[in-house]
């Protein structure tokens, strides 16, 4: 695979395809089991779905990259392409260092507890 095919239009076409793949088969098996837990952990929590995410890096960082020398022009172009690599860095750091848990907060009150998906207390 070239570098100007991994940063084309017609690379990032096939990335949203693969993606809407995901989006179906997490939807039915979120229908189908009753847990958004589970089609998480099958779907977009998966390494594939992962890999996907990089690949949609690469793909807007050299379509970004294939424009040098920079033209006038081209700084709404490069504005909104650096825009999606940091969306994309966001959801990385999300992916390895985040928490995803739910915190009940009532209207004048505050909390230092989370509830964690599959954890256990006594």
């Amino acid at each position: 695979m070239s570098v100007r095919y991994l940063g084309s239009v017609y690379f990032a076409i096939l990335l949203i395809a693969v993606t809407v793949l995901f989006v179906i088969v997490g939807t039915f098996l979120e229908s189908w089991s009753g847990s958004h837990l589970y089609a998480a952990y099958f779907t977009y929590q998966s390494p594939v779905f992962q890999l996907l995410l990089a690949l949609y890096f690469v793909n807007i960082l050299l379509a970004t990259l294939n424009r040098l020398p920079f033209k006038k022009y081209h700084i709404p172009f490069i504005i909104t392409h650096i825009g999606l690599l940091l969306l994309l860095a966001g959801v990385f750091c999300k992916s390895y260092f985040g928490v995803q848990g739910a915190m009940g907060i009532t209207e004048g009150s505050g909390s230092n507890q989370i509830f964690l998906p599959n954890t256990y207390a006594l």
